[in-house]
Order: structure tokens, then C-alpha cells, then sequence
């Protein structure tokens, strides 16, 4: 499976993205939800909210040196994602891994960027004004249950960041 977050709205203190889902395993979405036909995508799903957008690249490890602890979106490029153990939320959380310059990146709800501290935190709806997102709860649990069949498949699951042009 393969997100792709695109970077669309940039503000003083959030940046908001466009969340596609892209699912080539043995279910594909349909109508109602997933089922057992053939593959489709990308699915327009939803939207993120995340910290400011300093101009970060993770093919430009000089882009770094703009990074402001806790308050940053991470670098554009491809992450794995994985299910791994959260001790802040005791239980398996996706984490986006090997992110330069950032450790503990991980995908959970939230509803502003003040909720983040450099994570992704998806919704199904978003206010561009205010710079948030809502409905995060029912958009993270969703996408945590496709991550975890892929999981036991054994399918990769990766998420591209990029920003629009």
C-alpha cells in the first residue's frame, strides 16, 4: 500500500496536505468499502494536518539546518511505514521510519498542528482557515486497519510527501 500526502495549503503555524491511498493488495475499495475485487487507486481519502513546512528534503540534507524542534513538518521524500510499540500511547502505533533529523514520527489522530510535534496526524475533513482537520479518530483507525493487512501479508506500506507545485 502506498500513501501519497501532498502539501497544499501552507500557513503561519500548520501546513494541511491531501491524503491519497493507493492499495494493490488482495482487496480494493468500492462502494461501501473494501472488498475482494480488483485493485484500484489512488483513492482520495482525506487530509492531514502537520507543523509548519520549512522547506525540508530528504534529498537535501543541508535543508536540515531549518528544522525547528517540535515544530516542523518533516522533510518531502518516502518513508516506511510500519506498526511498532508506543510507549507514550501504550499500544502498536504506524511510525513513519528513518526520517532524517527526526525520531518517533508517528501517524495518530489529533485535530491542529499544535497536536503534532512533527507526526501526521489524518482526517476525513479539514478547515483551511483554521488549519485543522476533523473526523481524526475515524480516519486513523481506518487507515491503521488496512496497514495492519498489509502487515499480515507482508506488503510494504509507504508513504510519499510531497508538496504541490
Amino acid at each position: 500500500m502506498r500513501l501519497t500526502l501532498t502539501r497544499d495549503v501552507f500557513g503561519d503555524t500548520f501546513t494541511l496536505g491531501r491524503l491519497a491511498v493507493t492499495y494493490d493488495g488482495l482487496q480494493a475499495y468500492g462502494a461501501g468499502g473494501w472488498s475482494s475485487k480488483h485493485p484500484r487507486g489512488p483513492l482520495d481519502f482525506g487530509f492531514v494536518v502537520e507543523d509548519v513546512d520549512r522547506g525540508l528534503d530528504a534529498h537535501d540534507p543541508a535543508s536540515l539546518a531549518r528544522k525547528v524542534n517540535g515544530v516542523t513538518a518533516i522533510p518531502t521524500g518516502v518513508y516506511t511505514i510500519k506498526r511498532t510499540w508506543s510507549p507514550r500511547f501504550k499500544r502498536d502505533v504506524m511510525q513513519l521510519l528513518a526520517v532524517p533529523g527526526f525520531a518517533g514520527i508517528r501517524v495518530h489522530s489529533g485535530n491542529r498542528a499544535e497536536h503534532s510535534e512533527g507526526c501526521l496526524l489524518p482526517g476525513l475533513a479539514r478547515d483551511e482557515d483554521a488549519g485543522t482537520v476533523a473526523q481524526s479518530k475515524a480516519a486513523v483507525e481506518w487507515l491503521d486497519a488496512r496497514v495492519q493487512e498489509c502487515e499480515r501479508r507482508g506488503e510494504a506500506v509507504s508513504i510519499e510527501i510531497r508538496r504541490e507545485p
